[in-house]
């Protein structure tokens, strides 16, 4: 992403990218919600809610999927099509040498990965 290799960084940029794209998203969502939940509509009522938990949580820095969301509410979450929401799987690309075991930079991600609760895969794309 930055011209040299540094894969959590670039992790970073693109999870930063993303955090930025549901913000506004969300922003653009908002002013019609509240004009809805002021009228006395329920479900516009709960969409704002969440609207503003999935806020809290990019303006904070993390990314939506590590919101604490009650199981009753997981459908209205899935809704708002966060892309911070969706499931993380990385993917490293390394060397042909590297393509069984990985190397220093594979391991950073895996650990990363490990550390969120994702998973993360090791593959050579010049050998497929």
């Amino acid at each position: 992403v930055s011209g040299r290799i540094d894969p959590l960084a670039d992790l970073e940029v693109v999870e930063t990218e993303l955090m930025l794209a549901d913000m506004d998203s969300l922003e653009k969502r908002r002013a019609n919600l509240e004009k809805k939940a002021r009228s006395g509509e329920k479900e516009a009522k709960s969409t704002l809610a969440l609207l503003d938990l999935a806020l809290e949580q990019l303006n904070a820095g993390r990314p939506a999927r590590r919101a604490r969301v009650p199981a009753e509410e997981a459908k209205a979450w899935r809704m708002l099509q966060l892309l911070t929401a969706k499931p993380v799987f990385y993917i490293c690309n390394v060397d042909e040498g590297s393509a069984a075991t990985g190397n220093a930079y594979s391991e950073k991600v895996v650990s990363h990965a490990a550390a969120e609760g994702s998973q993360a895969v090791i593959i050579s794309a010049q050998i497929e």
